[in-house]
């Protein structure tokens, strides 16, 4: 029972020791945290900005060219991402253009051959 007394004493002292460098690594540790909260919020922000803002931009355009067949070409910032996904858009709006103007075309010639068959016959 002596034994075990003097034990506990001694782990008494170590947790009195353990307790005070655990204090002294807690103070700075939260004041380095709120240094740097302000720091990952903006970077957050700034993250999220450049993620976001392109895909809405993306989904305007791609929900005015289903609209009304045509749209401007996508346009992100410099230092946005999914620039690629701007550059293949622009070439398939480019591309659908394209067929829509031969489509027309092959309809126009198909009208004018009818009504010239229509006034020959």
């Amino acid at each position: 029972m002596g034994a075990t007394i003097l034990g506990m004493a001694g782990l008494e002292g170590a947790r009195l020791t353990t307790g005070g460098s655990v204090f002294r690594f807690v103070i700075p540790a939260i004041f380095f945290s709120l240094f740097m909260l302000p720091i990952a919020l903006l970077d957050a922000i700034y993250f999220t900005n450049r993620i976001a803002g392109p895909l809405f931009s993306f989904r305007r355009t791609l929900r005015q060219l289903v609209t009304t067949g045509e749209a401007e070409p996508v346009r992100f910032r410099e230092h946005d991402y999914f620039s690629d996904l701007a550059t293949n858009f622009n070439l398939f709006r480019d591309q659908l253009g394209q067929h829509q103007a031969q489509d027309r075309d092959a309809r126009q010639l198909e009208f004018d051959a009818d009504c010239e068959a229509a006034v020959i016959g």
